[in-house]
Order: C-alpha cells, then sequence, then structure tokens
C-alpha cells in the first residue's frame, strides 16, 4: 500500500494501479485504484493518446466526470479523422455523441468535407448526391454548381446526357461561362429536351439565327 502511494505521490499513476488492484479491498485500495485509473486517462489524454484514455474514462463509467471526459476523447479523436480525411469514420464518432459540444454541426461538416474531396477527386455525381443531401448547409448549393459545371467542362460532348442536363441547370443559374459553354457544346442552335433555340433581334422571327451579338440590342431565344 505504501509503494503504491508512493507512486501515486510521483504521478506514476499506471505503476500504482496494478499494486492497488491487488491489494483489493485493503483499506481504500478500491477507491485508490479508482482514482489511479482516472488520474492516468487524464496523462494519457494530455499526451493525445485520446483511444487509451478513452478505454480507460469509458471503465470507470460514473467515476467523477468520467462520461463527460470519454465524450470529449471522442471529440478528439473525430476531429483527428476529419482532419486526416477519414469523413466516414469522423461522421460515425461525432454521431456517437451527438449532445457533445458542436458534433451535430461537425457531422454535417464532415459530408460537407467529403463533398469537396469528391470534387476534387472529380467523382462530380458523388458530390452532387452529397450536397443535395446538405440542402442549406453552408455553400452546398454553389458546390453543386461547381460540381456541374466542372463535369461539363471534362465531357465537352452533346452526345453525353448528364452534360447537357447539367448545362441546362448551369445556365439558369447563370453561372460562370455556361453560356458560351452551351455554345461550345451544342452550337448556335442549341437543343434541349426536343426543344431547338434560336438567338435572334427579333421577337417575332427566328430563322435569323446569329452567331454573334450586339449588346446594346435585346436578344431574343
Amino acid at each position: 500500500y505504501s509503494k503504491a502511494a508512493e507512486y501515486m505521490s510521483n504521478k506514476e499513476y499506471s505503476l500504482a494501479i496494478p499494486v492497488f488492484a491487488e491489494l483489493g479491498e485493503y483499506e481504500d485500495s478500491l477507491d485508490k485504484l479508482n482514482l489511479a485509473k482516472y488520474s492516468y486517462a487524464g496523462q494519457l489524454e494530455e499526451q493525445g493518446k485520446f483511444s487509451e484514455a478513452k478505454e480507460i474514462y469509458v471503465e470507470l463509467d460514473k467515476y467523477e466526470d468520467s462520461i463527460a471526459r470519454a465524450s470529449s476523447c471522442t471529440y478528439n479523436l473525430a476531429n483527428a479523422a476529419l482532419e486526416a480525411g477519414k469523413f466516414d469514420e469522423a461522421k460515425e464518432l461525432y454521431k456517437s455523441i451527438p449532445d457533445y459540444a458542436d458534433s451535430k454541426t461537425q457531422v454535417l461538416q464532415c459530408d460537407y468535407q467529403k463533398g469537396v474531396s469528391l470534387i476534387t477527386s472529380k467523382e462530380y455525381s458523388k458530390a452532387i448526391e452529397i450536397f443535395t443531401a446538405l440542402a442549406d448547409y453552408t455553400d452546398s448549393k454553389d458546390r453543386i454548381l461547381e460540381a456541374k459545371y466542372k463535369y461539363v467542362k471534362d465531357h465537352m460532348s452533346k452526345d453525353d446526357e448528364t452534360t447537357v442536363a447539367y448545362l441546362k441547370d448551369l445556365i439558369e443559374a447563370r453561372y460562370q461561362d455556361s453560356v458560351i459553354l452551351r455554345r461550345d457544346i451544342l452550337g448556335d442552335g442549341v437543343v434541349t429536351d426536343g426543344v431547338s433555340t434560336s438567338i435572334t433581334y427579333s421577337e417575332t422571327d427566328a430563322t435569323k439565327n446569329l452567331t454573334e451579338a450586339d449588346r446594346t440590342k435585346p436578344i431574343y431565344f
């Protein structure tokens, strides 16, 4: 017991734990054992060893603030996973502690960062699916347009149905140089959903299709 107490005084908690455990119910050894474990978990936490610390806090359960400390470790593990680009792993960790700090928001951030990563790796359809589900979270709607734009730029073919569909959405949103892209891909006479469109100066005469337009004059499609 004295040796274990000495370990505690020297903050050598990992050495004190097995001694108190062996002492069993001798005097207050069980209480001291919990204190040693709790203190050791705190050391591990300070060293950034969150997985090991969390395991001890979970074991201690309702001892002191072990439950909250376990959640803190989980949160830090989630942050590290997100930083490392392990979006799904981070998301699951945040979801396991929904009431801790900003975990609910971080769940959305995991999806957002994953979507950004998918755009970078040119997996545009998957990125669009994620940003669509995120709805109004940050600039997700702009990210959808970005993904569609980059898809079109990488698939400049009028025979690609996805390109044509995305191009239509980009035109409606007046996104960047989508009008120029439409001309480059579909030509001057644009065919979308079976409807032929001409660009003219006349509101009633669509036979005189323009290849160039004067900005000072009204243009009709």
